[in-house]
């Protein structure tokens, strides 16, 4: 399982050749399809824990004691590139130019399972395992 790679169409042409090479391929693909506007907001809201990395939502996933991880006890912050918003909003630009193309490569490669990314976490986990399999 990869986790945001590949990110660009280089990225993504340079794994398909190396896994060719290995005799491997890419089994599949989800996109969590999220608005950026939900994104933002999510992200802005995301604390981080400074010693386990938990991670954490003011509104969705609070911790039981503002800013200090149920985890570990230590202190919760914001990752740089969760604010502000501006920084944000260039991730999302980022991603748009970059890494559409590869999803639309996959799609073409009929390789994408679209997962609505707008529900809460259970319910995105449900939608993936179904359509998760792992091939002998």
């Amino acid at each position: 399982i990869l986790d945001g790679f590949p990110r660009t169409l280089p990225q993504f042409k340079a794994l398909e050749k190396y896994l060719r090479q290995h005799k491997k391929e890419i089994d599949g693909a989800f996109y969590l399809d999220i608005p950026h506007e939900l994104a933002i907001e999510r992200l802005s809201n995301r604390l981080n824990c400074t010693n386990c990395h938990r991670i954490y939502n003011v509104t969705t996933n609070p911790p039981q004691v503002t800013g200090i991880c149920d985890t570990c006890g230590k202190a919760l912050t914001i990752r740089v590139d969760d604010q502000p918003q501006d920084t944000i909003r260039q991730r999302l630009k980022n991603f748009d130019l970059q890494t559409k193309p590869v999803i639309k490569e996959l799609e073409r490669k009929k390789l994408l399972i679209h997962v609505d990314a707008t529900r809460k976490p259970s319910e995105i986990l449900t939608d993936v395992l179904k359509n998760y399999s792992v091939s002998p």
